[in-house]
């Protein structure tokens, strides 16, 4: 009983590390290019080395960034990894709906294939309001729920905001509550980023998480259970010419059990402008 309890835990646990890594390309591209016009596709790999004798994670992943008129942005990403020894493929798509000048709507959804450690379906929802007369304040309240690959199933509510400077800076904070059943395993965590840059220049993003997870995986059968870790990162998107160019970041995480540093990079094309 024991035994299978674990590998239950191990199931869940990689889908509570998980759910930021999966959904941060669509938020920060949200955040960084609301703006853009471009149709844009991305591939890229990366690669995360694990210390306490684990093994390291290496992956690939297609996205593209697909403009359907004034209201809407379509957001699609192929996710392909290899963790702890198991390989998966993970599918994602989101849109951006603009409901007037004040509002916009976010929802993702995605579903996987193989590897443990994926959701076997996962929605998140965002609503945000711009404030101010200039509408460079943004705040946000979110809602997510994820269907793991066993038993367990997780719901979430975030709120968030986003500050738009007269310079190129971008500040972002934002808090997320996470319940895990069964059990009823409660979690939080929190981040703060901060972006600098414009289009066909290049943007910068220094983001900083702290919190608790409710669980994590090792390895099936090994996990760790409610205890705190801290994570940052830093990426760079770089235009090389006015329609191309690369994206490379760097991501250092911490508990008491092992710590994991990791590097990803992309090259991206636009395909249209309107």
């Amino acid at each position: 009983m024991r035994a299978d309890r674990l590998k239950r835990w191990a199931k869940k646990a990689l889908i509570q590390v998980i759910p930021l890594f999966l959904i941060s390309a669509f938020v920060g591209v949200v955040e960084l290019e609301a703006q853009s016009n471009n149709t844009e596709v991305e591939g890229g790999v990366n690669y995360r080395h694990l210390t306490n004798s684990l093994p390291p994670w290496t992956g690939s992943y297609l996205r593209m960034i697909l403009k359907t008129g004034d209201r809407d942005t379509w957001y699609f990403e192929g996710l392909r990894q290899r963790e702890f020894n198991d390989t998966g493929a993970y599918f994602s798509a989101a849109d951006s709906h603009v409901i007037n000048n004040d509002w916009y709507w976010f929802t993702a959804v995605g579903s996987s294939s193989g590897g443990f450690y994926f959701p076997a379906v996962r929605v998140d929802s965002q609503l945000n309001r711009k404030w101010l007369a200039k509408r460079n304040f943004v705040t946000s309240i979110g809602g997510g729920y994820f269907k793991a690959k066993d038993a367990h199933r997780d719901s979430s509510v975030s709120v968030g905001g986003i500050y738009y400077f007269e310079a190129p800076w971008i500040v972002q904070g934002g808090v997320r509550w996470n319940r895990s059943m069964p059990g009823e395993v409660f979690s939080r965590s929190q981040f703060i980023a901060l972006s600098q840059g414009r289009e066909t220049q290049h943007f910068i993003v220094i983001r900083a998480e702290t919190g608790r997870e409710a669980y994590q995986a090792l390895a099936p059968g090994k996990v760790l259970v409610d205890f705190p870790s801290h994570d940052v990162s830093v990426s760079l998107k770089q235009w090389v010419g006015k329609d191309w160019g690369f994206n490379i970041g760097v991501e250092y995480y911490n508990s008491h059990v092992y710590q994991r540093t990791g590097a990803s990079f992309g090259i991206f094309k636009s395909l249209s402008r309107q």
